[in-house]
């Protein structure tokens, strides 16, 4: 048997988590997927890093891990190992759809 998941610490930094990933998402849409905009995802793998610290230290370690991968993904992206316009697709979903995983 799990025990249930207190909300209450995710209550206190959820409006922090909503900021980083919508700050993410504005700097992604900057980058546009344009190589000459590519200094963009530096700003969107920094907030990327900072919701996946909150939701960390509230113990959801899973949907960490998803902005973690989404973070590394841009770095690829903007280090130029990534296409940009596929990298700008799948770097999106988590900055698009990261906050519903925590909605309470």
């Amino acid at each position: 048997m799990s025990a249930a998941f207190d909300i209450g610490p995710l209550s206190w930094v959820k409006s922090e988590i909503d900021s980083s990933l919508e700050r993410a998402r504005a700097a992604l849409q900057a980058y546009g997927g344009r190589a000459e905009t590519r200094g963009e995802l530096a700003n969107c793998r920094a907030n990327l890093h900072q919701a996946a610290g909150a939701v960390q230290i509230v113990g959801l370690e899973g949907v960490s891990r998803f902005f973690e991968e989404a973070e590394a993904l841009a770095a690829e992206l903007e280090a130029g190992r990534v296409a940009d316009e596929a990298g700008a697709a799948e770097v999106s979903m988590p900055v698009e759809y990261g906050g519903e995983a925590i909605d309470i």
